[in-house]
């Protein structure tokens, strides 16, 4: 059968736990299902496959010059997430390699189509496993499920893929990948710019940092009705104030954003003033140092409001990545040439890029997703778009080294 990335879509999105959505965590029996359906893509596409324990899958074509390119995105999900999210980039890659083995071609670089595990981080405590084992960098220990105390060795142990009497290859930057000069990750655009502006391409300039937050405020808990107004020590209604004073320390940092998703209050009861109170807050930016100063600006309005005893605890700090202008210059001048509407732009998310991008020259192109929808069952990018960032890659790897 004659690939298509419509096809190749439709079939990965069955490999799913339920059927609201996509379900396809690390280290499950639709996980397990998905990886070999690509392996089977690429074996088709006369690809040579390598796969490791971790998951991650690697189709190379050789080209004219060993040096390769290295091309694709992750092919897990969030729970009940699209089917687009991740899985499209893998698909883009594979119809660079379909057409030119179509045409009967050799590539004028080497190909190596990738399709990483575990991004997402649900199965696991972390995200970006497959990348950082890949550029050496990961940090096994950390790799565990909180619920159950399941770890990372834990999973590797059950050997979800492996092929019937193949060891497992080890895919890294130092081995089967060394003649890897580029990364180039295609995606949905996560946020609805593309979408809105109605432009087909989004070149990323950068990944932002991440900085987490987890704030608890102590107070004094009593009763609802007779503790006397002036003589309490509320910390919801201190955790409200600085709350709601977030957006505004966002709105002064240029393409910023901080978002506060949990919050618990103890004992958590109608007619009981809390104890306590914790709440997250998730700082984005593509300026390390306009992070920072978010941070402490909300650290210093704890420090203000807080009734009693506080905490601020850091749980992850992920410094935000450039992507390589000469690349993403060449992707641009590629727009122009064709007269694609695109937009140069950051990621508001985080990607394997941001890991390949320490090591080697990457960029990453985004494609438009139906009112900036991703994570969701309602996720949606037309296939030709898909298409036309398959072609965009294609002119790259015909004349931009």
């Amino acid at each position: 059968m004659e690939y298509t990335i419509h096809s190749f879509l439709e079939h990965m999105k069955t490999y799913s736990k339920d059927t609201k959505g996509v379900t396809r965590l690390a280290f499950t029996r639709e996980s397990q299902e998905g990886w070999a359906y690509i392996c089977q893509v690429m074996e088709e596409l006369g690809l040579t496959v390598y796969t490791d324990a971790y998951g991650a899958i690697l189709g190379y074509m050789e080209g004219k010059r060993k040096e390769g390119v290295i091309i694709g995105s992750h092919y897990d999900t969030v729970i009940h997430g699209g089917a687009y999210d991740g899985i499209a980039g893998v698909a883009i890659g594979l119809d660079v390699a379909a057409s030119y083995r179509k045409r009967q071609e050799i590539p004028p670089y080497s190909l190596y189509i990738l399709a990483t595990n575990n991004e997402e981080g649900v199965t696991l405590s972390h995200g970006l496993m497959c990348s950082k084992n890949i550029c050496d960098v990961l940090d096994a220990e950390t790799y565990i499920d909180s619920v159950t105390g399941k770890t990372l060795s834990d999973c590797l142990a059950e050997n979800w893929y492996i092929k019937e009497g193949k060891a497992p290859d080890d895919i890294k930057l130092t081995t089967i990948l060394k003649h890897g000069v580029r990364y180039i990750e295609p995606h949905i655009e996560q946020g609805g710019i593309l979408w809105e502006n109605q432009e087909q391409i989004g070149i990323v300039k950068h990944i932002v940092g991440i900085t987490r937050l987890y704030i608890t405020l102590h107070g004094t808990s009593n009763h609802a009705g007779t503790t006397p107004m002036n003589l309490r020590k509320d910390p919801l209604c201190a955790g409200a104030r600085i709350i709601g004073s977030i957006p505004e320390v966002a709105a002064k940092y240029q393409d910023a954003a901080a978002t506060v998703g949990q919050i618990f209050a103890e004992p958590n009861a109608y007619n009981v003033i809390p104890s306590k109170v914790e709440f997250s807050v998730d700082i984005r930016s593509a300026s390390n140092e306009d992070r920072t100063l978010m941070a402490e600006e909300i650290k210093q309005m704890v420090v203000q409001e807080a009734p009693a005893a506080y905490e601020i605890g850091y749980r992850e700090n992920e410094t935000a990545i450039p992507m390589n202008p000469q690349m993403a210059a060449d992707m641009e001048r590629i727009c122009k040439k064709r007269g694609l509407s695109y937009r140069v732009m950051n990621s508001g998310a985080g990607h394997d890029a941001q890991i390949f991008a320490r090591f080697i020259d990457t960029v990453m192109l985004f494609v438009p997703s139906r009112d900036g929808i991703s994570h969701s069952p309602e996720e949606y990018t037309p296939t030709e778009d898909m298409e036309l960032a398959a072609r965009t890659i294609e002119e790259y790897l015909e004349g931009s080294f």
